[in-house]
This record gives C-alpha cells, structure tokens and sequence, in this order.
C-alpha cells in the first residue's frame, strides 16, 4: 500500500511541475463542466422542415397535419409519397419525413391501434431530438381527444370521458 501512494505522490508532483498537463487533466474538466450547458442554453429550435406524406387524407389525418404546423417547431413540407419524402430527407431539404398510414381513422374510430411513422435525420442531434418531442406531444393530444370523442358517443358525460381518456391525474402539491 505504501507503493501505491509513493507512486501516487509521484505523479502528483511530475503533473504538477508540467503545466500543459495539469490544464488538460485538472482544470479542463472543470472549466468544461460550467461551459457545456451553455452551448445550449436558448438554442430552442424553429420551424425545423418536416415531410409529410398523408396517405389517409380524412378529418383526422389533416386535423393531425395541422397540429403539427401550428407548432413554433415544425414546418411542414407536403411529400407526394414515401419515395419524394426520402429523397427531401437525403437531399437536406427536411430534417426527416412524417407518414400518416391508410386508413388511420377508420382504425381510431375502431378503437384499434393505428400507426404513424416519423423518420429523422439524426446527424444533428438538436433539431431532430425538437421535432420527435413534438411529434410525440402531437399525437399524444390527437389520440386523447379522438378517444374523449369516442367516450362521448358512448353516453359518457365530459367529464367521465376526461377520465376515462386520462386515466391518471397528477396533482402537485407545493409546500413551503
């Protein structure tokens, strides 16, 4: 053991007489720690281009489209099919592509799972991690108030369809 902390004394000292060392293994870390964040901080993304390719063109797939270009975030481009989406995506025309399948509200107002596809181009981590939070909000509040409709046809009053939508209701409770 005692070695160990001659070697270590050691190695102290020799860092310590090198400067260019003791900025790289002390002082970098921590100068790095405080100067990270701030790379980002208020890099907030805007309208960032995003395909979209609306195979199902009803009430819902448009209600969906026009959700997502009401966001600060997202731009929407029109893509006439999978093929025009991806090539905008590999040519850097948008940042990825947002495919709404066939028949998305008939499988909704079934009540069955519907699927909708978002491809990004991740090669810059900022503008693709915005829009797949987005999108994720997007169809999240979409689903809520298709099944809140859904409830409500039922018989249900509001604010069993409220519940029955979200079944689990935070409450915050601050204390001083």
């Amino acid at each position: 053991m005692k070695a160990v902390i001659n070697i270590l004394k050691r190695e102290i000292r020799n860092v310590s007489k090198d400067a260019s060392l003791f900025l790289i293994l002390l002082l970098a870390p921590i100068l790095y720690a405080f100067m990270y964040g701030s790379i980002y901080l208020n890099k907030g993304e805007e309208k960032v281009k995003l395909a979209l390719v609306d195979d199902d063109a009803t009430a819902i797939s448009r209600t969906l489209t026009s959700e997502l270009n009401s966001t600060s975030i997202i731009d929407i481009i029109p893509a006439s099919d999978l093929k025009d989406a991806q090539e905008k995506m590999y040519n850097g025309e948008v940042q990825g592509y947002f495919y709404i399948q066939k028949d998305l509200e008939k499988l909704l107002l079934s009540q069955k799972q519907a699927n909708v596809n978002v491809v990004l181009n991740a090669s810059r981590f900022l503008p693709s991690s915005d829009l797949l939070s987005t999108v994720t909000k997007v169809c999240l509040t979409v689903g809520a108030g298709v099944r809140k409709t859904y409830f409500n046809k039922q018989g249900m009053s509001d604010e069993e369809a409220m519940t029955m939508t979200n079944p689990i209701n935070p409450r915050f409770r601050i204390r001083k």
